[in-house]
């Protein structure tokens, strides 16, 4: 059970102030009643719905390691949906409805989410808004934290109504994972690749920033769309790639009806060219690497172990800050190293984390065949 710690936040949010985490306008943020509610967004639908629920259990599990409780206080998971009913993948509308919910909601301390890759940008502005913490599992769309290499104005200053900081990731930001599928491109010897997104936000920006890194290691590279609800272009897509004779495929962004059917192409027509995959490719629910990518570059943890870590994160920031939003928010990202189930990492000024890694894994030789992580370069 998380007690009550002895901290003097007062001095602390001053400090934070200064460095612009916990100044702006001041109001009472302060939760009042018996219950805390902390609100877990997840796709309930679709691609993804597997490994919603796994988020969900994940941040029950931690909580329920808690008995539930904080500093006298009852703390409750309300679950949200970020997805349709009719959609495969997470839906705007959808998403910015469950921030609002939590907006709204007196008792509502925090917000984990989101778990798709460019989620939290629809989410985040309402909950800033309303001064609440949230920390995404997942979610590396790297303007949440930063500004993208040649693009300035797309930083998170533009998702921060309020002008504070009140976001936290537990995922390396996607320039990481960009430069790290590089360095595997390089190391293979691979002088032309071609990066194929699925279409969304998250994804149009990984495939920004891969040709980027790509060009600036002096590797050729196609940026091709292929959208994940269009099974018959999968055909066009490939043709395009295999004209273009690559050493290497990067299949980048969140699976959909048309995902398989670019894959079993890709492996008709350019069956010599290594097909490397994100980690937003991985079975729902964070299992096994598709079997036609033959290495995913994913994080080490499942998406459950993720978001208990998120929880945890909550929990402890409330044991040190009390019931008070503002005080949450600057207890979840005071910079500091910590020690986790996850392993040890250094929470920055940003909102990023440090020393969480990524790793790749070997789709299976055999169905049923466990595979290994390797530990990217």
């Amino acid at each position: 059970m998380i007690g009550a710690l002895p901290f003097v936040i007062a001095p602390v949010l001053i400090l934070l102030c200064l460095a612009g985490v916990a100044c702006g306008e001041e109001r009472d943020t302060r939760v009042r009643g018996d219950v805390l509610s902390v609100y877990v967004s997840v796709p309930r639908h679709g691609v993804s719905a597997n490994g919603g629920r796994a988020v969900l259990a994940g941040a029950r599990r931690a909580l329920a390691d808690a008995r539930g409780r904080v500093r006298g206080r009852r703390v409750r998971v309300v679950a949200v949906s970020s997805t349709k009913a009719t959609e495969a993948v997470w839906d705007p509308g959808a998403v910015e409805a469950a921030a609002e919910r939590a907006a709204k909601d007196p008792s509502a301390i925090a917000y984990i989410g989101e778990l798709d890759s460019g989620a939290s940008a629809v989410s985040l502005p309402v909950t800033n808004a309303a001064r609440l913490l949230q920390i995404s599992p997942a979610d590396g769309l790297t303007s949440l934290t930063r500004s993208p290499p040649g693009r300035t104005r797309a930083g998170p200053e533009r998702l921060r109504p309020e002008g504070v900081r009140s976001f936290l990731r537990l995922a390396p930001a996607d320039v990481q994972v960009a430069r790290t599928l590089v360095r595997r491109l390089r190391a293979r010897r691979a002088r032309r690749v071609a990066i194929v997104h699925t279409g969304g936000v998250g994804e149009r920006e990984l495939a920004t920033l891969l040709a980027r890194s790509a060009e600036g290691r002096d590797i050729e590279s196609l940026v091709v769309e292929a959208r994940r609800d269009e099974p018959g272009e999968a055909n066009g897509v490939v043709r395009d790639v295999a004209a273009y004779s690559p050493d290497a495929v990067v299949l980048a962004g969140v699976p959909g009806p048309g995902t398989a059917a670019v894959l079993q192409a890709l492996a008709t027509r350019v069956p010599r060219a290594e097909v490397l995959c994100t980690g937003t490719m991985l079975r729902p629910g964070g299992g096994e690497p598709n079997p036609r990518c033959g290495l995913t570059l994913a994080s080490p943890w499942s998406v459950r172990d993720h978001s208990g870590e998120a929880m945890r994160l909550v929990l402890e920031a409330i044991a040190r800050g009390g019931p008070d939003r503002n005080a949450v928010t600057a207890a979840a990202l005071a910079p500091r190293e910590r020690r986790s189930p996850l392993g040890r990492y250094a929470v920055r000024r940003n909102g990023d984390v440090a020393g969480l890694g990524l790793a790749f894994r070997a789709a299976a030789k055999q169905p049923g065949e466990r595979t290994r992580a390797k530990k990217a370069p």
